[in-house]
């Protein structure tokens, strides 16, 4: 056995390389040679046994903080591999410009920032020459109170943003604090797309999202969303709903709003939960 600070996996030979074979294979992380573990053109390790000094963001020499790895995010290098742990980053986390960056936590991988008056990762990129991505997977943010975890704007993109999350949680000190918070200081036409796939995770802060456009979506699946949700605009945008539970009396959104919920339910988040029917419903267009 072998690996870095807090890695665990087996070193083994194929042909002339060596293979790391990671234990949670189903993220399809692999690194072909011992070269390549020392100098990893496309992914960005973060341990929290890492060092932000020293470290270069790779599997052997990993760095220690959210924060250290962004800097590192190239056009060629920018899928970030934290492994599991607690993170406090020092401030609020700002998302890089680059096009397409993908976040991804092994394990258990919880991040918050107890210095940040204002949210834990932030998202408004710059200028873009087409639509513009970000992915976030297998991720907890810890937003305490008066905080937001996740800030999406469009202020300067000046193209369609797609928000793409996986297995996303969030953990709220306070319940009616945004989770994922949706700005439009950008042009209307501008289009913000959140697909949010889930397996039971929690979102138990708010979700609010302005919508401008009708190209926008808001599609949650396989969520308990315990702190509501409100969409704000009279716009006919799509927000679809599929096996979500859904805080009682949670659910805002404008009777322009195209709103489509499949196999939800409402349920209070009390001690005992009750849970209520929501009645599946099928926007027409």
């Amino acid at each position: 056995m072998g690996g870095s600070p807090g890695f665990k996996g087996e070193w083994a030979n194929d042909g002339d390389a060596l293979v790391v074979d990671l234990l949670t294979n189903q993220y399809g992380i692999h690194i072909r040679t011992a070269a390549n573990a020392i100098s990893d053109g496309e992914h960005i390790w973060v341990s929290p046994l890492g060092d932000d000094t020293y470290g270069i963001g790779t599997i052997l020499s990993p760095v220690a903080s959210l924060t250290k790895a962004m800097t590192l995010v190239t056009a060629t290098r920018k899928t970030i591999i934290m492994l599991p742990g607690e993170y406090d980053e020092a401030d609020a986390v700002t998302w890089p410009d680059t096009d397409d960056v993908v976040l991804m936590g092994i394990g258990n991988v919880v991040i918050s920032s107890t210095d940040s008056t204002t949210h834990v990762i932030g998202i408004d990129p710059a200028a873009a020459s087409g639509t513009w991505t970000a992915t976030l997977k297998n991720i907890t943010l810890d937003h305490a109170d008066g905080q937001v975890g996740l800030q999406v704007d469009n202020a300067t993109v000046g193209k369609r943003i797609n928000l793409i999350l996986e297995d996303f949680a969030t953990n709220a000190d306070t319940e009616t604090d945004a989770s994922i918070d949706i700005n439009r200081s950008g042009e209307a036409t501008d289009a913000i797309r959140v697909y949010a796939d889930g397996h039971g995770q929690q979102i138990e802060g708010l979700v609010t999202a302005i919508t401008e456009s009708t190209d926008d979506r808001f599609r949650f699946k396989g969520y308990r969303m315990t702190g509501g949700m409100t969409v704000v605009g009279a716009v006919a945008c799509e927000v679809t709903l599929i096996s979500v539970g859904m805080l009682t009396s949670g659910l805002t959104v404008d009777g322009a709003n195209k709103l489509t919920n499949i196999h939800c339910w409402y349920e209070t988040d009390a001690n005992p939960n009750v849970y209520t029917q929501f009645a599946d419903a099928y926007a027409t267009y």
